[in-house]
């Protein structure tokens, strides 16, 4: 990590370190928090000798209910991350404020619900723990287009493209104007319907 925000610190202000650290297939062995803490505060050490300028940001967090042993619940691991003493080693949290079956104004707030909402949870994990400072970042969002997408995922839900765009314009919009505390939102996979 620090040779390669030497080699790159001029091009680059952002180093985000892993993604989906809590699921199996993200972190590939059973996912621990403290496991990639250690990755995390070596590579934050490292990345700020090299780019002392630059941002370290968590790997964005799953969603998911899950409590383990394969896959543990972002809130549970964002938890668990401050509660090892991790937070010295990143200067922006990141989730994934995927919309799944409902829409941005969809205000359900739960630990057991997955919507663009629960992003508000996560937000929750950090001012719990007096990190309310950061920003957290979406490091992937959308709505599931089975259309543009290589192979079905029907547990995302579905839209078609034209109510896919009206979704992602309606999220931009209420973090824009409520979340103050959103960095940046990652729009991820937006392609135009294939032919």
């Amino acid at each position: 990590a620090g040779r390669f925000a030497s080699r790159y610190g001029d091009e680059i202000d952002v180093y985000q370190i892993w993604d989906e650290p809590n699921l199996l297939n993200g972190w590939g062995e059973a996912p621990s928090a403290a496991s990639y803490g250690q990755l995390l505060a070596a590579s934050h050490v490292a990345i700020h000798q090299s780019d002392a300028h630059s941002t370290v940001l968590l790997a964005g967090l799953a969603p998911t209910i899950e409590t383990g042993p394969n896959n543990i619940s972002d809130l549970v691991f964002l938890r668990q991350l401050y509660e090892i003493g991790a937070a010295p080693f990143f200067d922006a949290a990141a989730g994934k404020p995927y919309g799944f079956n409902s829409t941005p104004e969809d205000r359900r707030i739960h630990p057991k619900t997955l919507n663009f909402s629960r992003f508000i949870l996560l937000r929750a994990e950090m001012e719990r723990a007096d990190d309310a400072h950061k920003l957290l970042w979406g490091s992937h969002f959308g709505w599931y287009n089975p259309q543009a997408a290589a192979k079905p995922q029907p547990t995302w839900g579905e839209t078609d493209a034209r109510r896919q765009s009206k979704l992602t314009a309606a999220a931009f919009e209420r973090a824009r104007t409520e979340w103050p505390w959103s960095g940046v939102l990652v729009l991820e996979n937006l392609q135009p319907g294939q032919d």
